[in-house]
């Protein structure tokens, strides 16, 4: 195991990996490094020091035996270097990290931990590599708990070893760390330990309260969650219970209906004669229209809301769950949106399917309509078309919530389209 590959490991299991711009820090002393909540009291040894604020054309890189400071400045961006110490010819060299995340934020302070909460803390350092040996445990330095880790590496390739000093303040990590590609020297361990033990906090900063806007976002983030996770549990019900009850309506009424409409003559004048060709194409386009014409004010709905939600759960400080949930249903209505014409026009290329052909034939009279070709010829009142829809040259006579008869506006032989789309909308009662 190469020796970044061992710090990315054991960061990562301290949810450090999203760094920060590191604070500025000034050398007041030849022995005292000043941030903006911690100074370090620096040992003897220390004779070279350098920090993300040192430029890379200081003549100190120089004097330290430092050919490329640029790469050593990526480094410490990379890793959140805040201060890198060396000692006389470089022999030993020790650095200060910090991080920042959700996970420090929430911790804030290590010294508030219960015993039980450090232990945890710990415990979430391991690793199932046989080669790579683990020491753990927790200091006090300065009135302020520091964890101590030791990992050594042995592995005949990627040799590695590590020692460092670390706590959590002020919802920031503080780590004192040495690593080395050969096992760890006496002088290497005696560096890290005298500079983690120079560490003394100097301000502690009352973890803030929670913006009780953030609050209200989040509260709400989480209502519309339910919501969109719970709506279909609670309207597939309701909604069935009202299909029932209007099918129960409407069988009554056509059951009224018949017994007055006997015979084509029981039907009035012939007003308009059309035959429509449901093609492939036509009922494509229909499901087309179906999905995302008029549906749309539902789609625009739901991906304003999977947008807040998205954005909200992963701007605000949630919990990981939630924003798994979050985008899973984002996912889910995502795919659900690009799949539904597809699933319509399936279930529309079966029924337009079941009759002798595949041109529908109408008939439109004064007390009802016929319809042959694509299915069995049958009279059906007005009253059962829910819906009129015109796209294109078709118009689409609804007579169930997904469902619909096909009209085409060229191909009336008897009356004009204008004339039936007024006659249409005066017995339906339903506007385009």
């Amino acid at each position: 195991m190469k020796r970044n590959h061992v710090f990315a490991l054991f960061t990562a299991l301290l949810l450090c990996t999203a760094l920060l711009p590191v604070s500025a820090f000034a050398e007041t002393s030849a022995r005292i490094w000043e941030g903006e909540d911690f100074r370090i009291t620096l040992p003897e040894e220390v004779i070279y020091s350098f920090s993300p604020e040192v430029s890379f054309d200081d003549p100190s890189w120089v004097q330290a035996g430092i050919g490329d400071p640029v790469s050593f400045l990526e480094e410490y961006k990379e890793m959140g270097v805040i201060a890198d110490f060396y000692s006389e010819g470089r022999a030993e060299n020790v650095r200060v990290l910090t991080n920042s995340n959700n996970g420090t934020q929430k911790m804030y302070d290590m010294k508030d931990l219960t015993e039980e909460e450090r232990q945890d803390f710990l415990s979430g350092v391991d690793s199932d590599n046989e080669e790579v040996t683990l020491e753990k445990g927790f200091t006090e330095i300065n009135g302020q708990p520091f964890y101590r880790i030791r990992i050594d590496n042995a592995a005949a390739v990627g040799e590695a070893h590590e020692l460092q000093y670390g706590t959590v303040i002020n919802g920031h990590t503080l780590t004192v760390l040495v690593i080395s590609d050969t096992e760890l020297t006496a002088a290497q361990e005696a560096l890290v330990e005298k500079i983690a033990k120079g560490v003394e906090i100097t301000q502690r900063v009352p973890k803030p309260e929670p913006d009780p806007l953030n609050m209200v976002m989040l509260l709400g983030m989480i209502a519309v969650l339910v919501a969109i996770v719970a709506a279909p549990i609670v309207y597939i019900p309701l909604r069935n219970r009202r299909d029932k009850r209007e099918k129960a309506k409407a069988a009554e009424q056509i059951s009224q209906y018949r017994q007055t409409h006997t015979d084509e003559n029981s039907y009035g004048e012939v007003r308009f004669v059309n035959e429509t060709d449901c093609t492939r194409e036509a009922v494509r386009d229909f499901s087309r229209y179906h999905a995302y014409g008029k549906k749309l004010p539902a789609l625009l709905l739901e991906g304003a809301l999977c947008a807040l939600v998205l954005a909200a759960s992963f701007l605000l400080e949630t919990t990981w769950w939630i924003k798994v949930i979050a985008v899973g249903v984002t996912f889910y209505f995502g795919y659900r949106a690009v799949s539904m014409p597809g699933n319509i026009e399936k279930i529309q290329q079966k029924v337009f399917g079941r009759g002798v052909s595949s041109t529908a034939r109408y008939t439109f009279f004064e007390e009802g309509f016929r319809v042959a070709g694509i299915q069995s010829a049958s009279v059906f009142p007005y009253f059962q078309i829910a819906a009129v829809k015109r796209h294109g040259h078709y118009l689409y006579l609804y007579y169930g919530p997904d469902n619909a008869y096909l009209i085409d506006q060229y191909g009336f032989s008897l009356g004009s389209f204008e004339e039936f789309s007024a006659f249409i909308a005066e017995k339906t009662q339903k506007t385009k």
